[in-house]
């Protein structure tokens, strides 16, 4: 009765999976897909867990969960995948027919299950026969092979897509936001990195059935793994990068490019002398590019060419001038760090920290120590 340990990570991924399924009734996309990634892990850890304790050969949930075993274990590579690009809008929207196609072979194993558990379940009393061997030994075998060489090519394939747009997405983040808590998704290498120690687990506890300590260690990994996924995937927000459009298109459109970067150039600098939009701690370009009166594309490409900064680089350098001034100032010396880094317009004060240093080359720390007035 050892499998009994795995009904406690069940019961987390059951909950979460509830949860996400509820918050998902708004559209929001990202929670139903993660809501479904963990009601496949559901359906694994049942399906082990019967399969453990009780006879398999006149209970009938038993041989269904067994079979539905092999179908959701195919169904998690995609989902995984899915997931991670659900939390942003960095591409394009994929059609229903196209995320469809990553999903046939796990169509495919379950149609063959289904058939062959509601015909062997019929015959199931009878003598056997040739065709009743036939079915018995097609299933088998496919599901085999679905464990020991599709499961796992999948997986490479999947884990490499995610890596991918995960990269994608960090070297996005500099021209799009000005801060990075919340946006970085840093979260997601530990996503990954469980999942991968989940799937080595899986074959591990497989190989060694009769080791109850292997089996409690992966159980309770499970647990934090999922309090840990589904905590931060419900408290994730939608990251999006997509340009918004704003006037000033058609007023500059006549001009050529260099008088056209230059007058959008001299529109950057009157807003941030007059409106100071940088002291906003999640300003995006979008909404700068509201305030210049032009277009997101247009301003990141006047950033890159006329100051040869991205859009983080930029806006930070202002905020740190702003930290400069109130660190040495009299009427702001007895400001602790980190109110002046929220002063600065900086979303915390680690991010303060780095981007001061990096800038200045010194902690504004030790800043404020050499240049402060006797």
């Amino acid at each position: 009765m050892k499998n009994y340990i795995l009904l406690l990570p069940t019961f987390c991924a059951l909950f979460f999976s509830l949860y996400l399924f509820y918050k998902a009734k708004n559209k929001q996309n990202r929670f139903s897909i993660l809501g479904s990634f963990f009601l496949l892990f559901i359906v694994v850890l049942l399906a082990m867990f019967l399969v453990g304790n009780f006879t398999s050969e006149s209970n009938l949930i038993v041989n269904l969960f067994s079979l539905l075993f092999y179908v959701a274990i195919v169904t998690i590579p995609p989902t995984f995948y899915f997931y991670v690009l659900s939390l942003s809008d960095l591409t394009l929207k994929k059609s229903n027919s196209i995320i469809a196609k990553h999903y046939l072979i796990p169509l495919f194993l379950l149609i063959i299950n289904l058939i062959s558990f509601f015909y062997l379940k019929d015959v199931i009393d009878e003598t056997e026969n040739e065709f009743t061997l036939t079915v018995s030994y097609v299933m088998s075998y496919t599901n085999a092979v679905a464990l020991l060489f599709v499961f796992p090519l999948q997986n490479i394939y999947y884990i490499y897509k995610t890596f991918t747009h995960y990269k994608q997405h960090k070297q996005k983040l500099n021209s799009v936001f000005s801060y990075n808590e919340g946006v970085d998704l840093l979260w997601m290498q530990h996503y990954i990195f469980g999942y991968v120690v989940f799937i080595i687990g899986l074959y591990v506890i497989q190989s060694y059935e009769a080791n109850y300590t292997l089996m409690i260690v992966m159980s309770l990994f499970m647990c934090c793994y999922f309090l840990f996924v589904g905590y931060k995937g419900v408290n994730q927000e939608k990251v999006f990068f997509q340009e918004a459009q704003f006037g000033l298109i058609e007023e500059i459109g006549k001009e050529e490019n260099n008088d056209k970067n230059k007058l959008l150039k001299e529109r950057i600098l009157n807003v941030i002398s007059s409106e100071e939009p940088f002291l906003k701690s999640n300003l995006t370009i979008h909404e700068f590019s509201k305030q210049v009166g032009s277009n997101s594309k247009y301003v990141s490409n006047v950033l890159n060419t006329e100051f040869e900064q991205n859009f983080a680089t930029f806006i930070n350098s202002y905020r740190v001038e702003k930290a400069k001034e109130y660190l040495i100032a009299k009427e702001t010396s007895n400001f602790t760090i980190e109110v002046i880094s929220e002063m600065s317009g900086f979303h915390s004060k680690s991010a303060f920290n780095k981007a001061f240093k990096n800038i200045v080359g010194m902690t504004p720390s030790v800043y404020k120590k050499e240049n402060s007035p006797l």
